[in-house]
């Protein structure tokens, strides 16, 4: 999704980025509380909710409820639409990401009029929404909007693409192990056996390079989502994504060996045992990438909430019995690994993973209800910017199941000024408390590139510029910065095309920061 711009002319780099500045400041805690049915609960206030931050008490210092993205004055408080203004709600955005390699194509219609519906309700003045699609690449469909228009268009032109997940390549796997150990009657056999385990390493091989893709996919829109304002969810559809590569495929070999008769085949069940052996199982367990997603997740403040689109599952192991397989594959363990590191992120990043639901529209009912109806409490914030633990609870309720990030940090002030200069790339807004001016100059091409002038000036003797630009395809380049004098001249090089460029200046004594957007149109470079 990141783009690095091809050149940039100008001065020293900023002498802070050598240092990192800690500021004691409040540290905002996004909490949902659900009864015992998964219903939030309203009418809660500051002295009701108990905090620790590192093993350590926190008061409450600041506190708001929300409730379908409105700010309530006061607890149980119901929001007029009507009466609802800007200044009074908190954004929420959500980032809607199709799986489409561990989808089919009955559960993906089923998902992409879910996901309709969910749009038409919901994404309006106080709802974002983007989409991306995941087919062995990420494909972002849709930039951050608020108009259902955009967003239900490009829905019905994914209704037209297939959904990739297929069983075969399992079945035939399945298929494979049955056929090897069913009837065997001489030794001869025993080389099938080693050419059938060899094609189930290959087999958990793929699946494992599928899963690290699919994680570094959903690592790279939480990295989009973290610039966006408000309230951050990315909303993950699949049916399932394994914890451990191939794991019930393993299994079911280890129960077809134990199967086989002795007797048949004197030490084939031992060497078929052995050979089973040769293989580390944590070579296939992908749970310290789950734990990359999220911690990732953690530090961007973004609440990760996931559906499984297959709604209830039956028996896993069907299909295996046609074969007349001598053992069974075991439908618990299969249906368990292709949950649980969904469940684990959604647990560990304050959202909620929801299965065996067939309405999927009632599903997303549910969670949208979550996205946007929650409480905000204020603590004051360690002096430190690593992820520390997280514990909320209410007090004398037990029963009541408190959804938060398990673990957050405090931004320092430098990775404030980027966030925002991220954020202003997704929802424009000047504010130039600086008196600040920028003017850009014609694109010129340069060899492959194309050069756009530059001129910023500013109302301080210096000030510290940070800047970033999202192209067409929704791709952001890295944050970049430097200081300047009153007047400063730079050039950016960039690729022939449509960029938003974000910027901000910031006065370092006094912390009032300008922030300005631009358009560049670089087409002409081609």
């Amino acid at each position: 999704m990141r783009f690095l711009l091809a050149t940039l002319l100008f001065a020293a780099p900023l002498h802070a980025q050598l240092r990192e500045t800690v500021e004691v400041n409040v540290l905002e805690l996004d909490v949902a509380v659900v009864d015992r049915a998964g219903k939030p609960v309203d009418g809660l206030t500051q002295d009701d909710f108990e905090v620790q931050i590192g093993g350590r008490q926190k008061a409450v210092t600041n506190f708001f409820a929300v409730k379908r993205g409105a700010i309530l004055d006061a607890p149980g408080e119901t929001p007029r639409a009507e009466a609802i203004a800007p200044e009074t709600t908190i954004p929420t955005t959500v980032v809607l990401f199709v799986d489409d390699m561990h989808l089919g194509i009955r559960s993906k219609l089923r998902t992409i009029e879910a996901l309709k519906e969910y749009v038409r309700a919901n994404v309006g003045p106080s709802t974002s929404a983007m989409i991306a699609r995941w087919n062995g690449s990420l494909d972002v469909r849709t930039r951050l909007t608020d108009r259902p228009g955009p967003l239900l268009a490009e829905l019905d032109r994914m209704a037209k693409e297939p959904g990739l997940l297929s069983e075969s390549d399992r079945r035939l796997m399945l298929r494979e192990i049955t056929e090897t150990f069913n009837g065997i009657r001489d030794s001869g056999r025993s080389s099938r056996v080693e050419a059938t385990f060899h094609q189930m390493v290959v087999y958990a091989d793929q699946e494992a390079h599928m899963v690290d893709k699919t994680l570094d996919g959903l690592s790279e829109m939480i990295r989009v989502a973290s610039a966006f304002e408000g309230r951050k969810s990315l909303l993950y559809v699949s049916e399932g994504l394994p914890l451990s590569a191939a794991t019930e495929v393993f299994d079911y070999w280890d129960r077809s060996t134990r199967a086989v008769s002795t007797q048949a085949i004197p030490n084939l069940q031992q060497s078929g045992r052995e050979i089973l052996k040769t293989v580390n199982p944590m070579r296939y367990d992908r749970t310290r990438k789950y734990e990359r997603v999220i911690r990732t997740a953690q530090k961007s403040n973004v609440a990760f909430y996931a559906v499984d689109a297959a709604g209830a599952r039956g028996l896993a192991g069907r299909g295996v019995d046609e074969f007349g397989g001598l053992a069974q594959l075991d439908s618990m363990l299969a249906t368990s690994n292709i949950q649980d590191g969904v469940r684990l992120i959604a647990n560990e990043t304050g959202g909620r993973f929801i299965r065996n639901e067939n309405d999927l529209g009632n599903a997303l009912a549910v969670l949208s209800e979550q996205f946007a109806t929650y409480y905000s409490l204020g603590v004051s914030a360690p002096s430190s910017t690593r992820l520390m633990k997280v514990a909320v609870k209410v007090k004398n309720h037990p029963e009541l199941r408190v959804l938060t990030s398990r673990h957050r940090r405090p931004l320092s002030r430098q990775e404030k000024l980027e966030r925002s200069v991220r954020s202003h790339l997704y929802t424009p807004r000047a504010e130039n408390p600086l008196g600040a001016e920028v003017s850009l100059g014609a694109a010129m091409p340069v060899g492959t590139e194309c050069i756009v002038p530059m001129r910023l000036s500013v109302a301080r003797e210096s000030a510290d510029l940070y800047f970033a630009l999202l192209d067409e395809r929704q791709q952001e380049s890295d944050v970049r910065s430097t200081t300047i004098a009153a007047a400063h001249s730079m050039s950016l090089g960039v690729k022939a095309g449509k960029y938003v460029l974000s910027l901000a200046l910031a006065d370092p004594a006094s912390g009032e920061t300008t922030y300005l957007q631009r358009e560049i149109d670089a087409r002409g470079c081609r």
